[in-house]
């Protein structure tokens, strides 16, 4: 199972909220849409990126699919591609380590419709994250539901000690 935490969309009424996250182990992408519109164009602009970026064919290369999750407080509709083939697992490797950056930006934002009136959406989406990090690596994190920033106190307690030894190894009298 790829997540076990609960999402939550408080405002229902912007399609743009969006959550891709990436699962090392299950070699897979995974994207949560409030939408189901928002979650086929993404299948679309997907399936055209890994065909013209990494030249993958849909089925022998990768799995893509859209699935409807019931299971909070509000329907999401979730985008998931499975890399199958060595080819795929490389490409894989190179959207999550930032080797494809064009392509890993394509894929967060492919949701966003163009017009006008999206530039907004664009500056807006989230970036591509791995899920088993999230909790430890990161500084800060984002409650969606609350709206509301959480601060990682191990992470800034290791941090605080890495600096306190940087600053003893350049101080003469502490030797």
């Amino acid at each position: 199972m790829l997540t076990t935490r609960k999402y939550s969309f408080s405002d229902s009424s912007s399609p743009q909220l969006s959550e891709i996250i990436f699962d090392v182990e299950a070699i897979a992408i995974q994207a949560r849409y409030a939408d189901e519109l928002s979650a086929h164009r993404a299948k679309r602009v997907w399936i055209e990126t890994l065909e013209s970026h990494f030249l993958l064919d849909c089925e022998s290369d990768y799995l893509i699919a859209v699935n409807i999750d019931n299971s909070g407080e509000d329907l999401a509709f979730i985008l998931r591609c499975h890399f199958l083939s060595a080819c795929a697992r490389y490409a894989f490797w190179r959207i999550t380590n930032d080797q494809a950056p064009e392509a890993q930006y394509v894929l967060e934002t492919a949701h966003i419709p163009l017009s006008e009136d999206s530039w907004l959406g664009f500056q807006t989406s989230d970036d591509l994250r791995e899920l088993a990090n999230e909790s430890s690596d990161n500084p800060l994190s984002i409650d969606h539901a609350s709206k509301s920033v959480n601060l990682n106190k191990k992470w800034f307690d290791s941090f605080e000690s890495m600096i306190d030894k940087i600053v003893r190894s350049f101080d003469p009298n502490d030797k």
